[in-house]
């Protein structure tokens, strides 16, 4: 995977699960297992193996993107709704219901979702067929994308920007990062949840958006075809 030059400008969180949850992209943003954390064999060598567990990571400037490529190498047979890959997002509760921050790569029902400030892009591909799939999904000024194996698997008009601070007046706020998890919308005191059930590895986070010719050179390089 060296020649493809990783870690590169741009890449602000790379996490390949070897027995740890730390950062390879230099920039410092180390996963903290839960308890039971487990891996096991992934795409290239070890992968982390979740299930109800999670790593927690600092809610730093770094993960708080404006435009982003999220990547990641994912197995599951699993139909849960939703499965948090990566988080970074916020939560506020008030007396009109509750609403959300910042960016959420998951899977719902066996596909894959991006979800930015709220808006949830959902794509058609069954990925929970028990083999390695590779995910990305960007968000670039008007656009979001989310990719299957290379291809373009559902597109919509973004949100205008990303936003991570607090909402005024609300009742509640929590916000945070995870690897496996995200907070839920409930009264105080919000819990963490939304766990997957599957195998993860390579994830990447980068602080802008590839191009779909960049997402299926990508794939094919790493595919090994």
């Amino acid at each position: 995977m060296s020649t493809w030059n990783w870690p590169h400008p741009g890449c602000v969180g790379l996490w390949r699960f070897q027995d740890n949850g730390n950062d390879d992209s230099g920039q410092g943003n180390n996963g903290t297992p839960s308890a039971g954390v487990a891996y096991g064999l992934g795409k290239f060598a070890k992968c982390a193996n979740l299930t109800a567990d999670y790593y927690a990571l600092t809610y730093s400037a770094d993960l708080k993107v404006a435009d982003l490529t999220i990547s990641a190498w994912y197995k599951s047979t699993s139909a849960g709704n939703p499965e948090v890959l990566l988080a970074c997002s916020g939560i506020y509760v008030g007396s009109a219901g509750y609403g959300y921050y910042g960016y959420r790569f998951e899977v719902r029902s066996g596909r894959l979702v991006l979800m930015l400030m709220g808006t949830a892009l959902t794509g058609s591909t069954a990925i929970n067929d028990g083999s390695w799939h590779f995910l990305m999904g960007t968000r670039e000024n008007s656009i979001a994308r989310v990719y299957v194996d290379g291809r373009i698997d559902a597109s919509i008009a973004s949100p205008s920007s990303l936003s991570y601070c607090g909402h005024a007046p609300a009742s509640y706020y929590w916000a945070g990062a995870f690897i496996g998890a995200a907070y839920r919308p409930m009264i105080a005191p919000s819990t963490i949840g939304y766990f997957p059930t599957g195998y993860l590895d390579e994830l990447m986070l980068e602080n802008y958006a590839i191009s779909p010719q960049e997402a299926l050179a990508r794939y094919h390089f790493l595919a090994g075809n």
